[in-house]
């Protein structure tokens, strides 16, 4: 990640070093426990947690997106990014009644509690949430040469006619696919959802290299990265 996107970024100790915060934010994406937030302030105005427009954020990109878009239609005031953050079990995740960016922010925050428990899985606890997990790996396998490229998706399935088909998008991990589908799973309680196995050919895979969404060229520079190590 390019440190630069932190510029903007101020802690309440104004001689920390950047790199300092840096690494404390990191080591937040990566504890259970916690769960940090930015906030947009105004020098001299802070409003403590969420800042001056109410407001938590989780990835910086889009802090730093919000804080350009009000230098843009104030630019005398003294616009700067806090950040903090605060114990996962002083947390509301199912409270309906949080105010919008809130929940995007919380919801956010759940996905990454959702993927650093699965990741951290047993193969015996996989197989109790996937219990097909041993037959899809076999496959995989089978699929590891140089002309195919599989992929993994969690998608909606006997969708009633109000519904809105849900699918995650491709990866490369089958684990990323189960993350996706136990979240689709949890937050919409009422709904079916599977992993569907899928093979794209090397050759049109290639063919869209550096011209494609990011998520399908994550995908694709993975499968560059396998290839190579054959």
């Amino acid at each position: 990640m390019d440190n630069s996107i932190f510029l903007n970024v101020h802690s309440l100790n104004p001689s920390k070093p950047k790199e300092k915060i840096i690494a404390q934010l990191n080591a937040w994406m990566k504890d259970e426990n916690t769960c940090h937030y930015f906030a947009i302030q105004i020098a001299g105005s802070e409003i403590h947690p969420f800042g001056i427009i109410d407001r938590p954020f989780y990835d910086i990109e889009k802090a730093n997106l919000k804080l350009e878009d009000l230098k843009n239609k104030n630019p005398n005031a003294d616009y700067y990014i806090s950040y903090g953050a605060f114990d996962t079990d002083v947390l509301n995740f199912n409270n309906d009644d949080t105010p919008m960016w809130e929940k995007v922010w919380l919801n956010k925050h759940e996905y990454r509690l959702l993927s650093l428990k699965v990741k951290r899985m047993s193969r015996d606890e996989l197989v109790k949430v996937l219990p097909n997990y041993d037959a899809i790996m076999n496959w995989q396998e089978a699929q590891n040469t140089k002309d195919l490229c599989h992929c993994y998706f969690a998608t909606s399935f006997d969708d009633k006619e109000r519904d809105i088909p849900t699918s995650s998008s491709f990866a490369f991990d089958l684990l990323d696919a189960l993350i996706a589908k136990l979240y689709f799973e949890k937050t919409m309680p009422d709904r079916n959802f599977r992993i569907q196995c899928h093979v794209l050919s090397t050759a049109g895979m290639l063919s869209v290299d550096g011209k494609t969404a990011d998520f399908f060229q994550d995908l694709i520079d993975a499968h560059k990265d396998r290839i190579a190590h054959l």
